[in-house]
């Protein structure tokens, strides 16, 4: 796991060394492979271009949410999505318009590697006891503090704190645990 920690604190300090300049140049060397892959989805086919600057992506046309829908109602989700989903997220739809979010795999492991990263550079250690308040999987942000709280080898109870008699729920579940180092959330 130390070598693991080390790559991850490696990739940081790469990533903030870089001059502003250097990051820009190394965002833009990946709009060509990221818009041509976009191409093979109907939510973007026929709206978008292989794009290669950044003066190049702000001319495409911004694609909301009800664009995503639309398609997804019309070609199928698996016909939509540039890959496969691993994790769904829903919202609540308190608006009146619940709203659903996927994540492959790639997605899932750029974000469980900066956040273990984050997690590893503030003080979480290997036999700490974390309460994650996110919820359990599927939940995205419950998923991603699982896999972080099992990558840093970090014990503890998982619970999703919705209303008041969740809180209940959860103090009850929590106080079994005996000492907690810490608290987290993906929200």
């Amino acid at each position: 796991m130390s070598d693991d920690i080390s790559g991850l604190v490696r990739s940081i300090e790469e990533r903030f060394s870089a001059s502003p300049e250097e990051r820009r140049e190394a965002h833009e060397r990946l709009l060509p492979e990221i818009t041509s892959h976009a191409l093979g989805s109907p939510v973007y086919s026929g709206r978008t271009y292989t794009v290669r600057s950044f003066e190049e992506l702000e001319r495409l046309p911004l694609t909301d949410y009800h664009r995503i829908h639309e398609c997804m109602v019309q070609h199928g989700k698996e016909e939509c999505l540039l890959a496969p989903p691993v994790v769904a997220f829903r919202t609540s739809g308190s608006t009146g318009d619940p709203k659903e979010f996927f994540y492959g795999d790639r997605d899932i492991e750029r974000i469980l590697n900066d956040y273990r990263l984050y997690a590893y550079l503030i003080g979480f250690r290997k036999g700490m006891v974390g309460w994650n308040l996110s919820g359990a999987p599927p939940d995205v942000s419950g998923h991603i503090v699982d896999r972080v709280k099992d990558a840093l080898e970090i014990d503890g109870p998982t619970t999703l704190l919705k209303d008041d008699r969740d809180l209940i729920k959860a103090l009850k579940v929590i106080s079994k645990a005996g000492q907690v180092d810490m608290m987290a959330s993906g929200a």
